[in-house]
């Protein structure tokens, strides 16, 4: 209903609404109070500065960036989808309903995620997750039809569904009970920043270089990101 609200700009509608319903939700949670736990001196919060240094354990460090890369290329590759669309002359609601496919394809694979990843573990299903988002970038890039915007998103959401997934289990297996509020903070203002900077990319991105180019840098950077992980396991295997 809103996505013409701001017409003629396509979509801004839509993405005010988004804004809009996102600020409109912090209305209930400042008036939410959640009790302090009683905790004895030796489990009470780890500092903020602690929360950096925690960072730079390789094992917290590598499931906070699967994770945001995983949360960045999603947002990075979806956002600017319903334009890029319209442009090659689909209808709206062809690019709606590839919307509506990616999100399902995000969140259905959660009924056997879990299990997954107690089979085979956390780093492998999220370094898998990485592998479908650049199969997805790829999908992308190889054409404009809407069997490759259909197909492209919605490897797209399973590929984030694990990688996402299997870095936040990551983290919290790396994390004790006394690192895990404050880290667990730092991790989603890191996934929030990342995110934004991703969304706003996008946009110069799609306006001014195109889909192709847009879907081969998101593929790109899911690359270097394993090519990143490897050598970091490589040089802790070595130490």
């Amino acid at each position: 209903m809103a996505q013409d609200a701001l017409a003629p700009i396509p979509f801004a509608g839509a993405y005010a609404a988004t804004g809009l319903i996102a600020v409109l939700g912090l209305i209930p949670l400042a008036a939410v109070r959640i009790p302090r736990p009683e905790t004895d001196a030796s489990t009470e919060p780890t500092s903020r500065f602690a929360a950096l240094a925690a960072l730079r354990r390789p094992a917290i460090r590598q499931a906070v960036g699967i994770a945001a890369i995983s949360q960045g290329v999603m947002v990075f590759l979806m956002i600017p989808t319903p334009i890029a669309m319209v442009g090659c002359g689909f209808s709206e609601a062809t690019a709606s309903d590839v919307v509506r496919w990616h999100i399902v394809a995000m969140f259905a694979p959660s009924f056997f995620t879990g299990f997954l990843i107690k089979r085979f573990g956390a780093q492998r299903i999220a370094v898998t997750g990485l592998v479908i988002i650049i199969v997805a970038a790829v999908a992308a890039a190889l054409g404009l039809s809407a069997m490759h915007f259909y197909g492209s998103l919605i490897i797209l959401g399973i590929g984030w569904n694990f990688g996402f997934i299997g870095g936040t289990t990551m983290l919290d297996a790396a994390l004790s009970e006394k690192e895990k509020a404050a880290v667990q903070g730092a991790n989603d203002t890191i996934i929030a920043l990342v995110s934004t900077i991703c969304a706003f990319a996008a946009g110069f991105v799609i306006s001014s270089l195109g889909w192709v180019v847009l879907a081969m840098i998101s593929g790109g950077v899911v690359l270097l990101a394993i090519v990143a992980l490897a050598l970091d396991q490589i040089r802790l295997a070595r130490s």
